[in-house]
């Protein structure tokens, strides 16, 4: 901590002329919901005028240096056909895969019993298949109301490795915890959009099956 104190300009010794103040608070768990205590560095004197409204300075930066962006699809998005007919043409896309985290279905819709596909951070020895599409900011603000942002998702940035073994940081959606329940069986439907993309950009099948045949043995 010592050390991170030092980068973020933070003497417990000599307050006053410290950068940021660091304060334990409250943070939310993306996983599973649960609050946990965490240290945060917060600006010492008054805040800036341009403040980031969805709070990921990573994104941020991207945005800012980037006039188009990377979305990473790990459910139905997956699907080329479904994504084209929600933001239009798409410009260019990579297939990859999301490190340390796991497919999951265990987002609630609000107005039926049904679950959406989510990713939960298993730390290392996973990785979730996924494909990367360029989208214009105006498409990637299209697929926002989509994706219900922020009443089901949060978009945020997190690092994707493509096919080649790059590895990029790029935006994905996420849960927002509210909306999290114990996994489920996703509908036909859904799930066949899913699948459909696997087969479309040559994903392992294999691992989708194991997320199904996890969820069917988990209700047994």
């Amino acid at each position: 901590m010592h050390i991170v104190d030092k980068i973020e300009g933070y003497n417990d010794s000599n307050i006053p002329d410290s950068l940021f103040i660091r304060k334990k608070v409250e943070a939310c768990q993306f996983i599973d919901g649960k609050f946990v205590d965490i240290f945060c560095y917060f600006y010492k004197d008054s805040i800036p005028k341009n403040i980031i409204i969805h709070g990921d300075y990573r994104r941020y930066i991207i945005e800012k240096n980037n006039q188009y962006q990377w979305i990473i699809a790990y459910g139905s998005n997956l699907s080329s056909q479904r994504l084209i007919k929600r933001v239009d043409k798409i410009k260019e896309y990579k297939t990859g895969f999301i490190e340390g985290f796991k497919l999951v279905f265990n987002i609630k819709d609000s107005e039926k019993p049904a679950v959406y596909a989510n990713i939960a951070y298993i730390e290392t020895g996973e990785k979730c298949p996924a494909v990367a599409y360029k989208l214009s900011p105006k498409q990637a603000s299209i697929l926002d109301e989509f994706e219900h942002i922020p009443k089901y998702y949060f978009r945020i940035s997190i690092p994707f490795c493509d096919d080649s073994g790059n590895k990029t940081i790029m935006q994905v959606y996420i849960a927002n915890p509210d909306r999290l329940v114990k996994e489920q069986s996703p509908e036909p439907e859904y799930f066949d959009y899913i699948e459909s993309g696997y087969k479309e950009h040559g994903l392992n099948l294999n691992y989708l099956k194991s997320c199904k045949v996890t969820l069917h043995s988990d209700s047994l």
